[in-house]
């Protein structure tokens, strides 16, 4: 027998074409998650085409996820985004974990930085990322690319800070309560841990050099 996880495949890559919209649950393939599920993106194996993309040799290629409060408690949860090449690591708090949070979110924090600064942003296939062509590329000037299904190890860096900042913020407990300050101050405990990978010195020192020289090394080459 197929699992559950097969059979929704089989009916988003067009295999399932006969009474499939009756086989679906009410509410959760319609609009513009469907339409993403479909299109799905840049696949991930697109970027890896770029050496320096997956050898983090060059700056400004992100990753970004959501990390999520405890079931029944809320719907507010943390948008977050990492550099690959510095490990540096942004997070944010929204209101729900949906298409059109995640897309503010990820529009307003790395708006910010400076242009160039954002040459790519890779994710899963969650529903959150369904603004990804029409609003994210445009408004930020980069590629979107997805990993495969249920392959989180493709995006490892940012899985990684998540497991860090879960020392914080356990899993089952509820975000809503949590106050702005005290996550900036332990995401900044974060960004200012020296990491061996790094030669022993921080995320934050790390990103800070690559926006202050950002204009003039564009083909800056660091740890791998």
């Amino acid at each position: 027998m197929p699992s559950y996880k097969t059979i929704y495949r089989w009916i988003y890559e067009g295999y399932l074409k006969s009474g499939t919209k009756r086989l679906r649950r009410e509410g959760k393939s319609s609009g513009e998650w469907t339409q993403f599920k479909n299109e799905c993106g840049k696949s991930i194996r697109k970027r890896n085409k770029d050496t320096d993309v997956l050898l983090r040799q060059t700056f400004g290629h992100w990753e970004a996820d959501t990390v999520v409060g405890g079931t029944g408690k809320g719907k507010e949860c943390f948008a977050v985004f990492e550099e690959r090449m510095t490990r540096y690591y942004i997070v944010t708090k929204i209101k729900d974990r949906t298409a059109e949070s995640m897309t503010e979110a990820a529009i307003r924090e790395l708006g910010k930085l400076p242009s160039g600064a954002v040459k790519s942003i890779t994710c899963d296939r969650g529903c959150e990322f369904a603004g990804w062509k029409k609003k994210i590329e445009e408004a930020l000037h980069c590629d979107v690319y997805f990993t495969d299904p249920y392959r989180a190890w493709q995006k490892g860096s940012i899985e990684n800070s998540n497991g860090l900042l879960r020392e914080f913020y356990p899993k089952g407990r509820g975000l809503a309560k949590v106050n702005l300050k005290s996550l900036q101050r332990n995401v900044d405990l974060i960004n200012n841990r020296p990491k061996k990978v790094l030669n022993f010195l921080s995320l934050q020192f790390l990103f800070e050099n690559m926006l202050h020289f950002f204009d003039n090394i564009t083909n800056y080459i660091v740890f791998s």
